[in-house]
């Protein structure tokens, strides 16, 4: 799993998730920060091999303020293992860490809601490669 921004000077850039294993993701995380300085995480799940792009200002409920992430992005495997992918590298994560911050309220939302939004989905090249 990989992350990734397009920023731009007055917002609305898209954020790349990508996929490159053969296995689903049921779970990721992504923090973003709201006009009034709090924390939101958009979670979604995410099929095999594949790339979503999306501007998390357009997503309903949201509410965020910028189209950059924080620096660490969250997920689950398919053994249900917790990672975080950091600046510095790709980590096991503290289970209840990740369940608690997943679990907050008003932060959830679906692959659905985000292709609704604008997102789309389509093939990762160079699938099998992380």
């Amino acid at each position: 799993m990989t992350v990734w921004s397009d920023p731009r000077r007055y917002g609305g850039g898209a954020v790349h998730v990508v996929n490159r294993s053969f296995d689903a993701v049921s779970l990721w995380a992504l923090p973003f920060r709201t006009p009034d300085g709090r924390q939101k995480i958009i979670t979604s799940s995410l099929p095999p091999c594949t790339e979503l792009a999306f501007v998390p200002t357009k997503i309903p409920n949201i509410s965020v303020t910028t189209s950059v992430p924080s620096s660490s992005f969250m997920f689950y495997d398919r053994s249900g293992t917790p990672w975080e992918r950091l600046p510095w590298g790709l980590f096991e994560a503290d289970k209840e860490t990740v369940d608690e911050i997943m679990s907050r309220p008003g932060t959830r939302t679906t692959l659905d809601e985000i292709k609704q939004a604008g997102g789309s989905i389509k093939a990762a090249q160079e699938c099998g490669n992380g």
